[in-house]
């Protein structure tokens, strides 16, 4: 059986205690988030340790993620392996992981509980919500197989020099800071990552930046280092940049003006999920977006 905790504490950095216990930490907030403790060591001594760092703590725990959260929010509860859907049971909808559009449309069909839901064949429920009704049968029974990230700590990326004398003039510093910028920035290229935080470190001296937007390419963090680090950078015997708030690079925008096949199973999951309406067409507009912006603009100014 796996041991998922999902906990909130008032403590002001809990993820540094928790990363010693397992390196399965991924934080949902500041301060809550899921531990995956399965093997880690007997319970009783890992709790004492969290209570004992962190203080007081609302926890739930189960065999899953979807259900620890559940047992969360019905305050400290722990639901033993094979008996998460006798927990779901008598609880409302709303404790699902859904959209609220769609425990509202399982109302109107007379399903209240957890456990009414679990009780419709799966097929049915796939036939009246397509490939949703699967998850909603998986979820009322207490079934879920997502994992516990390894999300702490946050990943980063660290280029890192040291040199045996002090730059002699200014030139000299700054070919240096360019250099680790220009290795940090192919880094981030070849992951395909955008870096939304920057530290420079020189000796004793530490320096941070916050990057609006994030940057994906070589040129726009050296532009950063150059016009925002290097004129507060003093010399030192070594250098450090390191990239942090690390994301996904942003994909380019797909033509839609012409049919693409590869796009008909996701539209097809969009209009399962928020039905028919939920996903309009721009050609099916009866006006542009500049033509509707300028209307309103148009009826503002020139309202009596």
């Amino acid at each position: 059986m796996r041991s998922i905790l999902y906990f909130s504490s008032n403590a002001l950095q809990p993820w540094d205690v928790c990363a010693q216990l397992t390196p399965l930490v991924e934080p949902v907030g500041a301060n809550e988030g899921f531990l995956d403790l399965t093997g880690c060591g007997p319970m009783d001594g890992l709790w004492r340790r969290l209570q004992g760092e962190l203080g007081p703590l609302r926890w739930g725990m189960a065999g899953n993620k979807m259900v620890a959260r559940i047992a969360y929010k019905c305050g400290n509860k722990k639901v033993p392996d094979g008996y998460e859907g006798a927990f779901l049971a008598p609880l409302s909808l709303d404790y699902l992981p859904f959209p609220r559009g769609i425990t509202k449309e399982l109302g109107g069909l007379g399903l209240i509980t957890i456990g009414q839901l679990a009780a419709v064949p799966p097929r049915e429920l796939q036939r009246q919500f397509g490939p949703l009704g699967k998850d909603l049968s998986q979820a009322s029974r207490g079934i879920d197989h997502t994992r516990v990230q390894a999300a702490y700590p946050p990943p980063n990326i660290i280029c890192r020099r040291s040199w045996d004398f002090l730059p002699h003039h200014r030139q000299e510093l700054e070919e240096r800071l360019l250099a680790l910028a220009q290795e940090l920035g192919e880094k981030l290229v070849d992951g395909r990552q955008r870096c939304g935080r920057l530290k420079a470190r020189s000796d004793e001296q530490l320096l941070e930046i916050v990057l609006i937007p994030p940057v994906d390419r070589v040129d726009s963090l050296r532009q950063a280092v150059f016009y925002r680090l290097l004129p507060r950078l003093k010399p030192g015997f070594s250098l450090e940049l390191q990239a942090l708030d690390l994301t996904p690079r942003q994909r380019e925008q797909l033509d839609l003006f012409q049919a693409r096949p590869e796009l008909d199973p996701l539209i097809e999951s969009f209009q399962t999920r928020w039905g028919p309406r939920g996903l309009r067409w721009a050609g099916d507009l009866e006006l542009s977006r500049r033509a509707r912006c300028l209307r309103q603009f148009q009826s503002h100014l020139f309202a009596p």
